[in-house]
């Protein structure tokens, strides 16, 4: 149901009483000492966006009191407009207050230690006030997958609060492991990413259709299979029984990129730790067409001028066997009408 819009009466009040409230905030130790009729005026027009900057400034400075405060006048649940960071050339960007609290945590994890261990409290309050945890504007994650990649951060010499204690408050009130926000990774697929064992488990066993979920490119497997420190969450994926032949598009998929050939710009270690996982994969294998590719494809299949298409045929043939034609040779670069241009020149000089 759309707001309805202030009357010019009501927004004169408003204005009025947030003037007040200015001038009686400096003075102030607490909101208790604001005077009621104050706050009153304030509630006249639903979620204004006064009040919406307001909170977000409480929120990037910790002041709990404050945002408990104004939330008795702003509906937690409301988009807010937060002014733009790129200055005036830009318009200011709409976010959920609970998205913006969890990032300001995530982002405030190197400050000092009573400001982090003020942060699970701003989190507690908002979804004390029903804060809906999968909710988010444009431009913002889902919170879940903004606590896992906070999780992931070892908050050194900081304290031992970490962002592991927001993820089990998101989940506790319900916070979904498909929901992404304006992000193309789910909750689930940065658990993964983030290499993060623990938090992987507790998704799964909250939404198991996650575990061949994609992402614009990959499978949570895809992402992990060809990472050595990574081996343990890509065993517990497969263990799930993950798909090693699923594929987003035309990506490669699992075992397409474990076994695919050297990549442009890619270390040797890089290279020779991946070949290590093929053959440790291949070894633990029942299947006998991946035992197959791990003996070609390391071998003529190689080579270094493949086209694309002749790569995906050798990886996607019959039985991954070696191809029944020869690799084309590498294409001559073509000439521009510049080059041509000079040839002639030369060829009449």
């Amino acid at each position: 149901m759309p707001i309805k819009k202030p009357t010019a009466n009501e927004r004169k009040v408003f204005l009025a009483a947030l003037s007040q409230f200015s001038e009686a905030r400096h003075s102030a130790a607490l909101p208790s000492e604001i005077d009621p009729q104050i706050k009153n005026g304030l509630m006249v027009i639903p979620n204004p966006q006064e009040i919406g900057r307001l909170i977000l400034d409480d929120i990037h400075a910790n002041r709990l009191e404050w945002l408990d405060f104004f939330l008795d006048i702003f509906d937690v649940n409301a988009i807010v407009l937060a002014p733009s960071r790129s200055g005036f050339t830009e318009p200011p960007s709409k976010k959920y207050i609970l998205p913006e609290a969890v990032e300001r945590a995530r982002q405030g994890r190197y400050n000092k230690p009573d400001e982090i261990a003020a942060n699970p409290a701003i989190i507690d309050l908002l979804l004390a006030r029903n804060a809906n945890p999968n909710l988010a504007g444009p431009g913002q994650e889902a919170p879940l997958s903004i606590a896992v990649k906070w999780g992931n951060v070892q908050n050194q010499g900081l304290g031992e609060v970490d962002g592991h204690q927001t993820i089990d408050q998101l989940i506790a009130h319900g916070a979904d492991p498909s929901f992404s926000g304006s992000s193309a990774e789910t909750p689930f697929m940065v658990a993964a990413s983030c290499n993060d064992l623990s938090t992987l488990q507790k998704l799964y066993a909250l939404s198991p259709a996650q575990l061949n979920t994609p992402s614009h490119h990959h499978t949570p497997l895809g992402v992990v299979i060809d990472r050595p420190e990574k081996q343990q969450v890509a065993n517990q994926l497969l263990a799930w029984g993950a798909d090693i032949n699923a594929k987003v598009k035309n990506k490669l998929s699992a075992l397409e990129i474990l076994y695919r050939r050297k990549q442009p710009g890619e270390a040797p270690s890089v290279f020779s730790d991946r070949r290590k996982i093929a053959d440790q994969f291949a070894a633990q294998s029942n299947n006998p067409d991946i035992r197959h590719l791990a003996k070609s494809v390391y071998g003529a299949n190689m080579l270094p001028h493949l086209k694309a298409d002749e790569e995906q045929k050798i990886l996607q043939g019959v039985v991954f066997g070696q191809p029944s034609f020869k690799p084309s040779p590498p294409n001559k670069m073509p000439l521009t009408s510049a080059t041509k241009k000079k040839h002639k020149t030369a060829q009449r000089l």
